[in-house]
């Protein structure tokens, strides 16, 4: 399964799922709602108040973890979940000026050799990330956007 992944600082956004705002809150211990995330022995939940702005998404898993919420939005909302294996391209955006300098480690940061596990919204999800592209995203005048593959 393909998914896009628009990492902005102020919102990640995929084809399908609504839009997320860029913050996310960490706990050991299960907090209230119904949006929670359970990834590596902690709890997630997103938050309105969004990460201050990074030049360098990967210096923490904020943007993985928001990531992970962004998957499993966009597979409930192709209707392809499935309690096995599933095997996830994952096509990720960087601004143009950040492209040239960050694109390869951004890649690494998402490419993982081993399954990933976590659940969302009490399901549980099981991911391999097999294949990482990374764009930039180039805005012209209208609201059209190009992708230029590294």
């Amino acid at each position: 399964m393909l998914i896009a992944i628009d990492h902005g600082n102020k919102q990640v956004k995929t084809v399908h799922g609504n839009a997320i705002v860029s913050g996310v809150q960490k706990s050991k211990t299960r907090p209230y709602g119904r949006d929670i995330l359970k990834y590596g022995g902690s709890y997630y939940t997103l938050s309105a108040q969004r990460i201050p702005y990074q030049k360098d998404k990967t210096t923490d898993e904020r943007f993985f973890i928001l990531s992970l919420f962004a998957i499993a939005e966009e597979i409930e909302a192709q209707g392809a979940y499935t309690s096995g294996l599933m095997p996830i391209d994952l096509a990720i955006g960087l601004p143009p000026a950040h492209f040239g300098a960050q694109n390869k480690a951004f890649v690494r940061y998402f490419k993982r050799k081993e399954p990933i596990y976590f659940s969302y919204r009490d399901k549980l999800y099981s991911i391999l990330i097999c294949n990482v592209q990374c764009l930039s995203l180039i805005h012209i005048s209208e609201p059209t956007r190009h992708a230029q593959i590294s």
